[in-house]
């Protein structure tokens, strides 16, 4: 988690895949989903899908089986995974230092800083409690048929404009 000039929260590329595998392994009616089909949900590559997804597993929220019928599912129901239990090892979130400074006054000040920071993450973990995977699954809802064939052809559309503009790579 990172805070930008305009003041607001960014999450990692790698975060915000990994909400999205989430929601669409929610989504498939507890099927299990094939990571070429949680990419094509979080709009990555295969690649990356099953990078963010191995960090799902270790983390306890996915659980992967391989073979024919396997694939990626939630390790527990949608509503018992908070956005704080995907968001904070996701971000490598770490405790804030317990000992900074070397005299007594820099100590003294770096406790005042280290409880206020507690503070804060206290503050951050409630909030981010209150909001489960399946919150995200039910908010949002997929596109309608004719978006998708838009969509798809908005992207051809990109992709001969960069094509065009000797952008695009010859192996795509």
């Amino acid at each position: 988690m990172k805070i930008v000039e305009d003041k607001q929260v960014r999450l990692k590329r790698e975060t915000e895949v990994a909400i999205a595998i989430l929601v669409a392994c929610a989504r498939s009616n507890d099927c299990r989903l094939k990571t070429a089909d949680a990419a094509k949900a979080a709009e990555t590559t295969s690649d990356f899908a099953a990078h963010v997804a191995l960090k799902l597993v270790n983390a306890g929220l996915l659980t992967a089986t391989r073979g024919r019928n396997g694939g990626l599912e939630l390790s527990r129901s949608a509503s018992a995974i908070s956005l704080h239990d995907v968001i904070c090892p996701m971000e490598d979130q770490n405790p804030v230092a317990s000992n900074a400074g070397n005299s007594r006054g820099e100590y003294l000040k770096a406790k005042a800083l280290i409880e206020v920071m507690r503070g804060v993450d206290d503050a951050v973990q409630t909030y981010l409690n209150r909001f489960s995977i399946h919150d995200l699954a039910e908010a949002e809802l997929p596109l309608e048929e004719g978006k998708i064939e838009e969509n798809s052809e908005t992207m051809r559309a990109k992709r001969r404009a960069r094509r065009s503009s000797g952008l695009e790579s010859r192996f795509v």
